[in-house]
This record gives C-alpha cells, structure tokens and sequence, in this order.
C-alpha cells in the first residue's frame, strides 16, 4: 500500500486536470482503423484504455508522439491494455510512416463522450479496467510517469 501511493502521489504530480476521478466511463466511442475496420471501445471492457487525441496539424501533438510510441512499445504485449491513438484529422498514414511509428491508429466513426474529448488537441484519456475514468489531460503531457501508473492499473481488478 505504501508503495502505490508514493508512485500515486509522484504521478499525480504530472497529471494538469483530472486524476483519478469516480467518474465511470460507461461511454463508448466507434473507431475505424487504418483498413477501415470499425472498433468499439465498449469491446474493450477489462482492460486499461490508453487514448491519446490528436491531429498531423497540432505541432505538440507531434511533438509527444515520440513518447507515446516509446509507451506503446514499452506495452505492446500485454493483454490488458489497449492504446488507442486517435487521428482526428485523419492525416497520419504518411506522418508515421515517416518517422517509423508503430502504435496503432484509428480515426473517429461516431460521437465523442465529452468527458473523453473536449476539442483541445492532444488530449489523453486513461480508462481503469473497470471502466472509471482515471485521467483526463488537455494538452501536451510527460509520458515518462505513466509506466508505473499504467502498471498498476492493469494489476487492479477492481
């Protein structure tokens, strides 16, 4: 317990609006992939949703993406996380290629949840397993303190 909330109180530290609010996300959000296959995130249910909103045209947009990938990739392998990275102007197939990003893209195929996405760019969104939104930042973030703080949300059932 002493150990979560040092790691809590360092991430907290970094979070600029809302962490760890009781706010249930029982919103869901229809994203198209990169081959226009759709995904709901209500087939997420159960696991850690990483969403990052953002746009070719937001320059710390682009700015982060080079964290957010290094994140992805730091996860990529685990079941119970999901990263979404959200092209909201659905020009990224060049930009990530160019700069050999791999997290996977999607774009927006229905109405945004409003506490998900209040139209600044980028916006981050953390859902828990059980489906609580845990972090909402607008604008630019430092992505170094998620790890430990994704960690253990993947490890809380609750």
């Amino acid at each position: 317990m002493y150990r979560f909330l040092i790691i809590f109180t360092l991430f907290t530290a970094f979070i600029h609006t809302t962490a760890l609010s009781q706010q249930p996300a029982t919103d869901s959000l229809l994203l198209l992939t990169t081959d226009h296959k759709p995904l709901n995130t209500a087939s997420l249910r159960n696991k850690v949703l990483f969403l990052n909103f953002w746009a070719t045209s937001c320059i710390p947009c682009k700015e982060e993406m080079p964290d957010i990938n290094n994140l992805y990739l730091h996860f990529k392998d685990s079941s119970n996380i999901a990263f979404l990275s959200i092209d909201v102007d659905g020009n990224s197939a060049a930009f990530m290629k160019a700069h050999n990003y791999t997290i996977p893209v999607y774009t927006i195929d229905g109405p945004v949840p409003p506490t998900w996405f209040r139209g600044v760019l980028p916006a981050t969104v953390v859902i828990t397993r059980s489906g609580q939104l845990a972090v909402s930042v607008d604008g630019r973030d430092n992505y170094e303190h998620y790890i430990a703080y994704l960690n253990l949300l993947r490890a809380n059932t609750n």
